[in-house]
């Protein structure tokens, strides 16, 4: 089973808010484990103008068809238990 991973481009309201170096690049968001509210991590991204959205976007699904959610579930709740669970 993986986890789903989607890329959600973002805009850009202010470029004048960013250092010059980023003018004109793109920013976007990666969700792991589910879109909006069901994600379970959130990481924001700058790429430049003539980065390949596509192909970086096809190279992290496939390294999430891998991953397993419930075996990372187990280790967090074993790592970090929550008080109605036993340590």
């Amino acid at each position: 089973m993986g986890m789903h991973v989607g890329l959600i481009e973002q805009m850009i309201l202010n470029y004048d808010a960013l250092p010059k170096e980023f003018y004109g690049w793109r920013n976007f968001r990666i969700e792991y484990g589910g879109h909006a509210q069901d994600c379970i991590m959130e990481r924001p991204i700058f790429v430049p103008p003539n980065f390949d959205v596509h192909k970086f976007e096809d190279e992290l699904r496939e390294a999430a068809e891998s991953f397993d959610i419930e075996l990372y579930r187990k280790q967090m709740n074993e790592k970090f238990p929550t008080e109605d669970q036993e340590p």
